[in-house]
């Protein structure tokens, strides 16, 4: 174990309720989530207020103004953000059906430089609490990933994390990685056998497997493998806990997925009868995870509300300040020509958090039905 690494933790993208996050099941049943341990990440701004206060006091604020006020909020956000996932490439390694890539017309390959990393980030890093370097490629393509991590943990930054499909992570680099200062890294695993992983990621379950156990077995940066529940591998959802204790995994992160268009949404989505068992089939995975001694972290399937871009950045690999971590193809502000603060605060950036705020969602968000209005319709009551 290496003795200078610290407890480390960081802001999940739907840990937005000062009374901590909720799972949703359906449309009306919610059930909180199990305290966790605090070795990956917090996952509410009760657990780690301190913590969160002390870093960007601001955004914890604003977070609370926008929850309380509701429509009365303001789109301008005084502060800057508390959480920010940054995109230093969208070249990736294998090609899974249900990526945006390939839902973007103008897509280009390309990688951000580190200089440029350090520019974007430099004039307000000392206000976030956490840093996920990934978007809609892989990482570890990029020739400057190590340097970047260990930029951002040597800036201070208490949360420094990647998200990796792992099958970069070869021996000599899953030495460097274990080397660097990075903080968690999380594998997506959307299969808990060959064949569903093969027909979901285009490649080999067992070539993955190999590299996630060599990494955990010479480090002890935490792992968490990530889940993205569809139609294909529903079945699979409850063998995962045993999955992620096998390779030495600390956690097993669930989400659903987005149905960017009628192709996933026939092939993949989850329909509407498995969206109303979303929150029970999660408490049963969040039982075995506790057998297993893992923690359990689960997105909710839809929502009603959304803080994201009040208190959440997402800088694409072009520079380009975007809604979210579903919307990436979507730029509202330029961060490299205006400046992030300008940009946070940009006209298409208070456009679009003006119309969360006052329910007229975005079509974006309604699109990838991530985003849903429960209020009753006229003559419902």
């Amino acid at each position: 174990m290496r003795a200078d690494r610290k407890e480390t933790h960081v802001l999940e993208n739907e840990a937005s309720t000062s009374g901590g996050v909720d799972w949703h099941t359906h449309e009306t049943t919610w059930t909180r989530r199990p305290r966790v341990n605090k070795t990956i990440h917090a996952v509410s701004f009760r657990a780690h207020g301190g913590k969160l206060i002390r870093r960007n006091g601001l955004g914890v604020l604003k977070a609370v103004e926008v929850m309380k006020l509701k429509g009365s909020a303001s789109s301008y956000c005084y502060n800057d953000p508390v959480v920010l996932q940054i995109e230093n490439t969208n070249v990736c390694n294998l090609s899974c059906e249900f990526c945006p890539r390939h839902r973007d017309k103008k897509y280009i390959p390309k990688e951000m430089g580190l200089d440029e990393f350090r520019e974007i980030l430099d004039p307000w890093i000392g206000s976030l609490f956490s840093i996920h370097i990934f978007g809609r490629g892989e990482p570890l393509v990029g020739k400057h990933i190590f340097e970047m991590i260990d930029h951002a943990a040597g800036r201070g930054v208490p949360h420094v994390s990647i998200t990796s499909n792992g099958f970069l992570l070869t021996r000599e680099r899953a030495r460097e990685l274990a080397r660097s200062r990075l903080m968690e890294l999380r594998i997506s695993v959307d299969g808990a056998t060959p064949e569903t992983f093969r027909k979901i990621r285009q490649d080999d379950l067992g070539k993955l497997m190999e590299n996630v156990r060599y990494f955990t077995s010479i480090s002890d940066i935490p792992v968490s493998l990530n889940f993205a529940l569809n139609a294909v591998n529903w079945n699979e959802i409850k063998m995962m806990p045993k999955l992620v204790k096998e390779l030495g995994g600390h956690a097993l992160r669930v989400f659903p997925v987005n149905t960017y268009d009628e192709t996933i949404e026939d092939d993949m989505g989850l329909g509407r009868d498995r969206q109303r068992q979303y929150g029970a089939v999660g408490r049963e995975v969040e039982e075995l995870c506790k057998q297993e001694g893992l923690q359990f972290i689960m997105d909710k399937e839809v929502v009603s509300e959304c803080v994201i871009p009040f208190v959440m950045a997402f800088i694409n690999v072009d520079g380009m300040l975007t809604p979210c971590c579903k919307l990436e193809e979507i730029p509202l502000e330029d961060v490299k020509a205006d400046g992030f603060r300008a940009a946070w605060n940009g006209p298409r950036m208070r456009a679009f958090r003006d119309a969360l705020i006052t329910k007229n969602y975005p079509t974006p968000c309604t699109k990838i039905q991530c985003i849903r209005d429960f209020r009753p319709k006229a003559g419902e009551g």
